[in-house]
């Protein structure tokens, strides 16, 4: 094959440069260290979590009591009253967000410090990762600042979860597996 123009000959650099680069690294790359968390586990059981949902119920308790008042108020109109439950809604959901968003960075962060404390590359949620991964969920409630017999407690309630959850597999008989292994169950 000829190549005549300058067209043609870039044409032809760009498609090797594009196989090969990629292909350059295959043997030099670091192996691959993954985790799984319990993320649900993590935000249900962050310290901050129970003092958020305290002051959300009590928030949602005031402001169910100045809908009933807004319903009872016959000087106002249907539309208004429906403005007004509309803004008391986006308030509850506004008092939410902040509530909860602080919670749930502070677990992206703590995830972030023992990912890179223990030197993992990746971190998935147990849901997401059918087979491997080492379950660093304890670690990451230490790092919240869970006590080490709360961590225990919920770690058992979760393996009864577990258990409660695996069956039997029909076509073998056999026990199911997590894909976790023993240690990190």
């Amino acid at each position: 094959m000829k190549l005549n123009s300058w067209k043609q000959k870039a044409a032809v650099l760009v498609a090797l440069a594009a196989v090969t680069v990629p292909l350059s690294g295959c043997g030099t790359q670091a192996p691959q260290k993954v985790a799984v968390v319990d993320y649900q586990s993590l935000m249900a059981n962050h310290p901050d979590r129970k003092a958020a949902e305290e002051e959300m119920m009590k928030m949602y308790t005031d402001l169910q009591q100045k809908a009933m008042e807004q319903q009872n108020d016959q000087s106002m109109s249907q539309e208004d009253r429906m403005k007004k439950l509309n803004d008391l809604q986006q308030e509850l959901m506004t008092k939410e967000t902040n509530l909860f968003t602080p919670i749930k960075d502070d677990v992206d962060k703590k995830i972030d410090d023992v990912m890179k404390k223990k030197g993992y590359t990746s971190v998935f949620t147990k849901e997401a990762l059918v087979r491997g991964g080492d379950d660093i969920t304890g670690d990451v409630l230490r790092a919240e600042g869970v006590s080490e017999d709360e961590i225990s407690k919920i770690q058992a309630k979760e393996k009864q979860g577990d258990t409660a959850s695996s069956g039997q597999d029909e076509s073998s008989g056999q026990q199911e597996s997590s894909g976790q292994p023993d240690a990190a169950k």
